[in-house]
């Protein structure tokens, strides 16, 4: 009787652990809160989209009179119009990044942009976010980091892309949810995936990768197996000396951005 119990006890408390993780996927993987810090961008930067079920987005667009456009999808806990302070710290340093268009947006819930997130939602914003633009440039590339290298790899599955920048990529959400909640089977649970893996098998599209030795967020293994499945990995570096959240600040990032874009730029034709 007493094993029984125990037993009993046991079962209510996966239960009830495994389903606060259903509950709070979506806090987990899309920290909102975090992206509240106001960043303050020039009237001419600012960038507003409405979805087609009537949600208001906003973010930044940066023209510099290019046909060539940068589209930017950021962090789980990020408000992308900081992305505009790398631009500016590190721009000049970088001709190519400097001379492009360069625009992002907030996801749903994000800073100021409104309806609430989720891995559909935020691929079907991306592809209208795209489309808005494309008609203006010649050439599309794209930039994902940590969450966004899964908004990033879809969008590339489904539009034309000169090439996509990844930043601290990963497999898939559900493979990280495996690494952390392992114990509770949580990653067979998982509703919003984002399976960069999949999407890039059979995907030509050329990517260039920068990794964050001893990344505590998302494991070095975890980006390497990615990068096994990559057809036209261009570049795949590793940089020290910061973590994964440092890295957006850091002249390394803007550096790598630049190399990488001119590396699809010089062997790689127009979209």
């Amino acid at each position: 009787m007493i094993t029984l119990c125990a037993l009993a006890a046991v079962a209510l408390l996966y239960a009830i652990a495994l389903t606060a993780l259903r509950v709070f996927e979506t806090r987990i993987i899309f920290r909102t809160d975090r992206s509240r810090a106001n960043c303050a961008v020039a009237e001419n930067d600012i960038f507003t989209m409405t979805t087609e079920d009537g949600v208001w987005l906003e973010g930044f667009w940066r023209k510099n009179g290019s046909r060539t456009v940068l589209l930017w999808f950021d962090g789980n806990a990020d408000n992308v119009r900081y992305a505009c302070k790398l631009l500016d710290a590190h721009g000049a340093e970088n001709p190519f990044l400097s001379s492009i268009d360069v625009a992002g947006l907030n996801y749903r819930g994000f800073a100021r942009s409104g309806g609430k997130p989720s891995q559909d939602a935020l691929f079907a914003d991306a592809v209208r976010f795209y489309d808005a633009l494309a008609p203006q440039y010649d050439r599309l590339f794209l930039l994902g980091r940590s969450l966004g290298t899964g908004v990033a790899a879809y969008l590339s599955t489904v539009r034309n892309a000169s090439g996509t920048v990844l930043i601290t990529p990963y497999e898939s959400v559900a493979r990280l949810a495996k690494h952390y909640f392992g114990w509770l089977g949580a990653h067979y649970f998982v509703k919003n995936r984002f399976e960069s893996a999949k999407f890039w098998r059979h995907n030509p599209t050329p990517a260039a990768i920068l990794e964050v030795i001893n990344d505590r967020v998302i494991p070095n293994s975890h980006t390497r197996a990615l990068a096994a499945v990559i057809s036209d990995l261009r570049l795949h570096e590793k940089v020290g000396s910061c973590t994964h959240a440092s890295i957006t600040n850091d002249a390394r990032m803007a550096s790598f951005i630049d190399r990488a874009l001119s590396n699809f730029d010089s062997k790689e034709s127009d979209v």
